[in-house]
């Protein structure tokens, strides 16, 4: 992935639940683990209508 297809946002929530839409453009469909830096996810992006995988990384990190 190259830096044209990445993007900085900052969420309040803790973690997303299914169903959730984060940024306008993702659908959470599940949560695929967690680990030291955050939470990565299953989600729809539905500009590509493709699944993709979204990582959320903690603040206190990013």
């Amino acid at each position: 992935i190259d830096a044209a297809h990445t993007k900085t946002l900052q969420t309040p929530l803790k973690e997303l639940a299914r169903g959730t839409i984060f940024a306008d453009r993702y659908e959470v469909i599940d949560e695929l683990g967690e680990g030291g830096m955050g939470r990565v996810y299953r989600v729809f992006d539905k500009t590509i209508k493709e699944e993709v995988a979204l990582k959320l990384i903690k603040p206190d990190i990013a």
